[in-house]
C-alpha cells in the first residue's frame, strides 16, 4: 500500500500473482478497486499492468485530502486485503 504523510491509502501495488484461490481475491479486489476509483470519482490516478505476470500498481496523482470517494474506496481495498490474509496467511504479505 502506498499512504501520503497523513497515512491515508493513496495507492497499491500487487506483486508476485500466482493462480490460487488468494491470488484470484486480490487480483478481484484491486481490479475492482480500481475500476471503481475510475467510474465512480473524479480522482485522477496512473495505472500500470503487466498482463503476463499479473502485476499491477495503481496511484493516485492529485490531492488525496480532497479525494475522500477514493481514499473511501482505497480503505476498502485494504478491509478486503485483510480478510484474505486472515484466510490465507502463508500466501498474502501486506506492505505499508
Amino acid at each position: 500500500m502506498f499512504r501520503n504523510q497523513n497515512d491515508l491509502p493513496v495507492g497499491f501495488e500487487i506483486k508476485g500473482h500466482g493462480e490460487s484461490i488468494a491470488c484470484a481475491a486480490v487480483s478481484m479486489l484491486a481490479i475492482n478497486t480500481a475500476n471503481a476509483i475510475e467510474t465512480l470519482t473524479d480522482a485522477r490516478f496512473d495505472c500500470r499492468h503487466d498482463s503476463k505476470g499479473g502485476d499491477l500498481c495503481f496511484k493516485l496523482t492529485d490531492d488525496s485530502e480532497t479525494n475522500a470517494d477514493a481514499v473511501l474506496l482505497l480503505k476498502a481495498l485494504v478491509l478486503g486485503l485483510e480478510s484474505v490474509k486472515q484466510e490465507y496467511e502463508k500466501e498474502i504479505q501486506i506492505k505499508n
